[in-house]
């Protein structure tokens, strides 16, 4: 079993609980249970967590000063008390609460002492634990006391805690036709931040004629919904719009030019998207990681309420919007609860699996590839029917070894062995294009190596096709012309 400890209300927000519901998910994926432990406040998001399926328990919010010791100590008590019945079936503890820090993570684990805490922060805090997240972009290893973390610190975008459906593996590209903003300040926006933005760019709309539509996101979740959506449609019905519901955020982003918005957790699904964003800082942690991206040219930055050069920063954000967007997409990939799930719980990032019918179809859409078919040696790209029936001869051949490669779990590619005569095999390696420069392939044949020890095989490669030659002179491949290569498993 997994336990969070995780809080959210119309003050904390609900990012916390948003990234820990991202990461329980992939546990629930792998078997593993997971319970969470949480305070009772006004605008809090619980029953998020019942809705997906997981379990829950309350502790007592009234406490002592926010982070003082007595504060955490309190805390500590309560949330043992909770999980302590099911003590022995707890594998791993999840904190992410800018209010506990070291103080509480010693006596949670001076009561468990078989069970390792793992932290999510992005303030760069005292913590004790066996494994720390913080996905801050260009974080470093400098920024912590390297011996209160035992086993693993993980940092930076590659590790964001973003949903699934993010992943910028099946993002297709922005819709150009128009010029829409979107206008997004999450799921609480304590200081009513929608409603002053909605001001200013009214006041400035001659000066933002170009863009044909502003569309606000006010979920119902937010104090002020109906004030705020009130307000707005009495200042221009035309131009300004309103979304409350939304069933698939990837899509509903995709529908936009740029935006404007809270740089919470969400910016990194933003980035997932490459949709370039004036980032509002409303709260004083986000101010780091703000003025790095600002210092980057990744994102623009409005501070402490400041929307009077509003249009001036659309306007820059805007024009600088193609560059911004291939930038963005380059440095957050939406896989990061699969790599934080495998790396806590020390399992490879990179499986074989055997190849079976149901692979007909994703194994028909890597053939199909210009970027496969670049360096076959049939360069005609086959049909469906001629797949299906190389695929199934392929299945059934006894001198035929077939694998699925996966990485993080997801179909990625294939590797196969055909045997020449006796011991001697040639191999064939073909990785899906959008998971290129992962280093899938590398990680795919050292496994194929040692599950296949003792057979000889070669391999035929373009000379052309300098990136497969360097994977596999890395394998231990030795070349024996300009395109056959060979070793020893």
């Amino acid at each position: 079993m997994i336990i969070f400890r995780v809080d959210s209300s119309a003050g904390i927000g609900s990012g916390h609980t948003m990234r820990c519901l991202t990461l329980a998910q992939e546990f629930k994926k792998m078997g593993l249970p997971c319970h969470f432990v949480v305070k009772e406040y006004a605008g809090d998001i619980n029953h998020h967590i019942l809705d997906q399926s997981h379990t829950l328990s309350t502790i007592n919010n009234s406490t002592p000063a926010k982070c003082s010791r007595e504060s955490q100590e309190a805390d500590a008590r309560s949330f043992i008390e909770k999980v302590n019945p099911f003590a022995q079936s707890i594998k791993i503890i999840v904190v992410d609460n800018y209010q506990l820090d070291s103080i509480w993570e010693v006596r949670v684990q001076n009561a468990f002492k078989h069970v390792k805490v793992f932290v999510i922060d992005d303030l760069r805090r005292i913590h004790k634990a066996q494994y720390l997240l913080d996905q801050t972009y260009e974080i470093s290893t400098s920024d912590y006391n390297l011996s209160n973390i035992s086993e693993k610190l993980l940092l930076g975008l590659k590790y964001a805690l973003i949903r699934e459906e993010f992943s910028s593996h099946t993002i297709q590209s922005h819709n150009q036709c128009r010029v829409r903003v979107l206008i997004t300040m999450g799921g609480t926006d304590p200081n009513n931040a929608t409603l002053k933005i909605a001001a200013c760019l009214h006041e400035n709309l001659d000066l933002l004629s170009y863009i044909d539509e502003f569309v606000f996101l006010i979920p119902q979740s937010f104090k002020y919904q109906k004030k705020t959506i009130a307000c707005i449609n009495k200042m221009n019905q035309k131009k300004f719009k309103i979304e409350g519901f939304v069933s698939s955020m990837p899509s509903f982003l995709n529908q936009f030019t740029l935006c404007i918005g809270a740089a919470g957790t969400s910016t990194w699904e933003r980035f997932c998207v490459g949709l370039p964003t004036l980032l509002v800082c409303i709260a004083d942690n986000q101010r780091f990681i703000c003025q790095i991206l600002e210092k980057h040219g990744l994102a623009s930055v409005i501070y402490d309420d400041e929307f009077n050069d509003i249009s001036i920063k659309i306007e820059e954000l805007f024009n600088a919007t193609s560059s911004i967007s291939s930038e963005i997409k380059k440095l957050c990939d939406g896989l990061g609860a699969k790599r934080v799930a495998r790396e806590i719980l020390n399992m490879d990032y990179i499986s074989l699996r055997s190849t079976t019918f149901d692979d007909l179809d994703i194994t028909y859409a890597w053939q199909a590839q210009p970027e496969t078919r670049k360096y076959a040696r049939n360069q005609m790209s086959p049909t469906f029917s001629e797949h299906e029936k190389w695929f199934t001869s392929t299945l059934s051949n006894p001198n035929c070894l077939y694998y699925i490669i996966e990485y993080l779990g997801i179909s990625t590619g294939m590797v196969r062995l055909d045997k020449i005569k006796n011991n001697f095999y040639e191999i064939s390696i073909l990785i899906d294009p959008n998971f290129y420069g992962l280093g899938v392939a590398s990680g795919a044949l050292k496994i194929l190596a040692d599950q296949n020890t003792g057979k000889r095989v070669r391999a035929f490669i373009f000379e052309q096709n300098i990136a497969s030659v360097k994977t596999f002179l890395k394998a231990g491949f030795e070349p024996l012309t300009h395109q056959w290569y060979e070793r020893i498993l």
